[in-house]
């Protein structure tokens, strides 16, 4: 009987309908769409204050260009960006050799040492001592790998950094 209801003439073109709209955003729901700006901007904001406990917070964030890539039979995207960045207090931020850019790992001022001791620490750790209030404008890039669970950030990459003035 129940079964007969809903066949009936009336309910059934609903029911058809509503499976047809539910299957089509179940589809859109589960397409592994591309990163957009917005989920690089959510990215790099996270890493910046979990690597830098705080002391550098990200001010602006443009996506200026997205490219998809194939290599070895994996998906790739990578999205190119331009960002600006502010320290909040005194620090030593840590880069890599040379100056480049190894991530947002900031020291307190107090904690860099002298003598052996702080030579060792700043020849492990070498960096820029930077003033509360100073801004860098960072180009670079962000590439994305394909997994079964959608992308993931595979690899960040600075290309040019310049400090602004306020």
């Amino acid at each position: 009987m129940y079964v007969e209801k809903v066949f009936d003439k009336m309910n059934f073109p609903r029911i058809l309908i509503s499976f047809l709209l539910l299957s089509s955003i179940i589809v859109i729901g589960c397409s592994a769409s591309l990163p957009a700006g917005g989920d690089a901007e959510e990215y790099m904001e996270e890493r910046m204050e979990s690597e830098s406990k705080g002391r550098i917070v990200l001010i602006d964030f443009n996506k200026l260009n997205g490219i998809e890539k194939k290599h070895n039979g994996m998906d790739y995207y990578v999205l190119e960006f331009k960002m600006v960045m502010e320290f909040q207090e005194d620090c030593r931020w840590v880069t890599g050799h040379l100056g480049k850019f190894k991530g947002f790992e900031t020291k307190k001022v107090k904690d860099i040492q002298g003598g052996l001791a702080g030579w060792q620490n700043a020849f492990a750790n070498p960096g820029t001592d930077v003033k509360k209030g100073l801004r860098a404008r960072l180009y670079g890039s962000i590439v994305y790998e394909k997994t079964e669970n959608g992308w993931r950030v595979a690899q960040v990459e600075v290309k040019k950094m310049e400090k602004l003035t306020k």
